[in-house]
């Protein structure tokens, strides 16, 4: 139920070392930084139940540039895991993170991303959930953030490989959805230029036959309108 957090100079000189203590056990996922110097953490936190049972809850921790709790949010569910991967800020220290949020009762529900957004002073400004289809699980791969505060998401929806747009306010403005047909796309990463293009690039399974299976890397560029400007694959020396 802790953990510490430490900064350390260009150098290697530790400037502080923070040790944080939770009521519950918590695993920090990611971590980083706003314009100011301050520190932003985000995890996983495991709330136990009187009856025994429990949830998995985002939690987000900041501290200023000495390492002093600013402030602690946590987001939960009723009867829903929510399992944050990753966090990103702003040219205005606002705060972003997403994960996966998923059911108790995978009968009448199923998985689905979920991205937040904090203002600088730890107010919730929205969530957004997003699946294909409600028959579908969907799963947060991978998020970033550029200085203006787009948000872009990837992972999997059913049978689609998904990256999603948002706009700071928490609108959506795109989303590309690439069907799996006899393949699969696995994204790993995403992330913007400075021209505010989005690059995601993520592993790519193919079968040849019943008992071969082949991977390339596969990268694809998008303009700031969601628009496809490139896709390539890449399966090694000589690849095209």
């Amino acid at each position: 139920n802790s953990f510490n957090i430490m900064l350390l100079s260009p150098s290697g000189n530790q400037i502080f070392s923070h040790y944080y203590v939770y009521e519950f056990t918590i695993f920090i996922q990611s971590l980083t930084s706003d314009k100011l110097g301050n520190l932003i953490a985000t995890g996983i936190s495991y709330v136990d139940r009187e009856d025994g049972s429990g949830d998995e809850e985002y939690i987000t921790i900041k501290f200023t540039p000495d390492g002093i709790e600013d402030w602690t949010k946590e987001f939960t569910r009723v009867d829903w895991d929510d399992e944050v991967i990753d966090i990103g800020t702003d040219a205005n220290n606002n705060v972003y993170i997403s994960g996966t949020t998923i059911p108790y009762d995978d009968e009448t529900n199923v998985s689905e991303f979920l991205t937040i957004k904090y203002s600088p002073t730890g107010v919730m400004r929205w969530s957004k959930r997003y699946k294909y289809d409600n028959d579908w699980e969907s799963y947060v791969y991978g998020f970033a953030v550029d200085s203006s505060g787009r948000i872009c998401v990837i992972g999997v929806s059913g049978e689609y490989f998904v990256t999603l747009c948002y706009s700071t306010g928490g609108t959506k403005l795109w989303i590309d959805t690439i069907s799996y047909d006899d393949k699969d796309i696995e994204g790993n990463q995403v992330v913007f230029d400075k021209n505010g293009n989005t690059i995601v690039t993520g592993t790519y399974f193919f079968t040849i036959d019943m008992n071969r299976v082949f991977t390339d890397i596969f990268t694809r560029k998008y303009n700031a309108e969601g628009d496809t400007l490139f896709t390539r694959y890449y399966n090694g020396p000589g690849s095209t």
